[in-house]
């Protein structure tokens, strides 16, 4: 049987034209020629156009590229990885690595539970042996227990280059240096990043490691309990793989995370018709359950349709704690996010709904520990709750002092700071999540915590983000007396602003120059302060109380 190359020469054309004409890079047609990578079966049909061939005669003829033959006796074992479908390794035959094996387990069996010294002992492992996976499973286990951070100052180049870069070692027909570079730039510190997880899919199935690439969406579906996306991915991957009702399974879930999704029950539906063709083994057992799936396909309930589906999801969740009704964790996860949805609804016209879905976030994160997210939703809604008890407040008392309004004052801005933190906490390497625990701690007057963040906001490099870091950075210095250091930062902020082109108009530029020359008149350098008050007055003469200082002189 003709290899590809052979097609391709028998055509007498390159493999750059065959590339061309495939839409397919040139590195890629290289590796498929030299079975350095699998073909799945849009390409295939791509090289089928692109030849004038029947696509089975293109399958037949990759075929015989990954057909070991003597030219593996000079491949390095990390070559030969890539042609092996197995993933069932014995450990017995990994050699002195059987040792890091084994230290890997004994550091993550019965009470010693250290995981960095399994991550240390499983990488050379994984980087000999990367279709090995049962360390591959323990390894993520590990980064996760590990909960590593590193700050963004030290992560230059972000996360998503590595994404990227292994994305293009994938198309490049080198998967293998792609699960590499996202086990050790990406999951170290971002074991449950769902495009990471998306990324080691696409690599582990180009390696011909399918239950690598299971793995690789599962975990992230399972780590990621909100993510419809994730879900469509494993979803489609289930139907592929012919295993209909796991596919129907986590199509459930996509509708459940989002019922306004019109699209979701009908491809729930869709799923459930193919799997019942197949054997029957999908049937909808309970009526209330076909009813459910209908009423997710319309756009919008009213309140008593909302009210009433409510009451029964926590009839049944009452039923569930009370271990009358038999229940798995992902069913009362399930009931648990469709009954915040209903409550969050129902609370943006009546504040004791709102509550409610506060009380019910609680109990899901409950449910989940693990779960970051969930965690972040719990704070955000105790934060929505508190805002909205303030504005009532405020509503009612009007302009008069009141020692309940001043207190539910004090309440939202300790649930800023505690969301805040975990935003932080949650997305280390986001500029936009410091900015926002900066601002969180100046409302609470804590502007020495709030330098930390703010400095790291600063170093990002979009426009907006690192000037108002430096604004708020004075601001912090001001109140602690620290003119020097005030001084500095709005120079900082200024210089950058000239090099954008914003000086003459910008907010920013106004409010910079006057908190420096308010700084100068406290400091005692009354005229270069009148020369930056009139500065900003000859641009602006409404600006704030300019028009006073210039002609009042002070």
């Amino acid at each position: 049987m003709a290899s590809l190359k052979e097609l391709r020469q028998a055509k007498g054309i390159t493999q750059e034209q065959l590339a061309k004409g495939s839409g397919l890079r040139q590195a890629t047609v290289s590796a498929l020629e030299n079975g350095r990578t699998n073909a799945q079966a849009g390409t295939i049909q791509a090289l089928a156009n692109a030849l004038s061939l029947d696509p089975k005669e293109i399958r037949k003829a990759l075929t015989e590229a990954e057909i070991p033959n003597a030219a593996d006796s000079g491949r390095t074992p990390r070559e030969k990885s890539r042609s092996t479908h197995s993933e069932s390794v014995d450990p017995d035959s990994l050699g002195k690595l059987s040792w890091n094996w084994k230290n890997a387990l004994r550091a993550t069996e019965g009470q010693s539970r250290q995981w960095k010294e399994a991550m240390m002992f499983l990488s050379p492992v994984l980087h000999k042996h990367p279709e090995f996976l049962e360390a591959r499973k323990l390894l993520r286990k590990s980064e996760v227990e590990a909960n590593l951070k590193i700050p963004i100052s030290d992560r230059i180049p972000p996360p998503q280059s590595y994404i990227a870069k292994a994305a293009k070692a994938t198309e490049d027909g080198d998967p293998v240096a792609a699960m590499e570079v996202l086990e050790e730039k990406v999951f170290v510190y971002l074991p449950t990043n769902i495009k990471a997880g998306e990324a080691l899919y696409d690599a582990a199935r180009s390696a011909g490691f399918p239950e690598t690439a299971r793995f690789a969406l599962e975990f992230a579906a399972q780590h990621n309990p909100d993510d419809k996306h994730i879900r469509q991915r494993l979803a489609s991957f289930f139907h592929e793989t012919g295993e209909l009702d796991l596919a129907c399974e986590v199509l459930r879930q996509v509708v459940a995370i989002d019922p306004e999704d019109i699209a979701a029950p009908k491809a729930l539906r869709d799923m459930m018709a193919r799997a019942s063709m197949q054997g029957g083994k999908i049937k909808i057992k309970d009526p209330d359950e076909a009813i459910a799936l209908q009423r997710a396909e319309q756009v919008g309930f009213t309140d008593e349709q909302k009210r009433s589906e409510l009451d029964s999801l926590i009839r049944g969740l009452e039923q569930q704690g009370s271990g009358e009704q038999a229940t798995s964790a992902a069913e009362m996860g399930e009931s648990l996010r469709r009954a915040v949805r209903l409550a969050r609804e129902l609370g943006e016209s009546d504040l004791s709904f709102l509550e409610l879905a506060m009380q019910l976030q609680v109990q899901l994160s409950e449910t989940f520990p693990q779960d970051p997210v969930l965690r972040l939703k719990t704070e955000e809604l105790k934060l929505e709750v508190r805002t909205r008890k303030l504005e009532a407040a405020e509503a009612e008392s009007g302009d008069g002092d009141d020692p309940n309004v001043e207190l539910l004052r004090q309440e939202k801005v300790n649930a800023e700071v505690e969301f805040a933190e975990n935003v932080a906490l949650a997305n280390p390497t986001s500029a936009e999540a410091h900015l926002r625990l900066g601002r969180a701690y100046i409302s609470a007057a804590r502007f020495r915590e709030a330098v930390k963040p703010l400095q790291k906001a600063k170093n990002d490099p979009r426009v907006g983000i690192d000037i108002e870091a430096m604004s708020l950075l004075s601001d912090c210095f001001i109140e602690g007396g620290l003119n020097e250091l005030a001084v500095k930062e709005i120079d900082q902020a200024l210089e950058k602003l000239g090099s954008e082109g914003l000086a003459d108009t910008d907010f920013y530029w106004k409010e910079l120059n006057y908190k420096k020359a308010k700084i100068l008149s406290a400091t005692g350098s009354d005229d270069e302060a009148t020369a930056i008050f009139a500065d900003i007055y000859a641009k602006d003469s409404d600006f704030k109380d300019v028009e006073e200082r210039v002609w009042g002189g002070g």
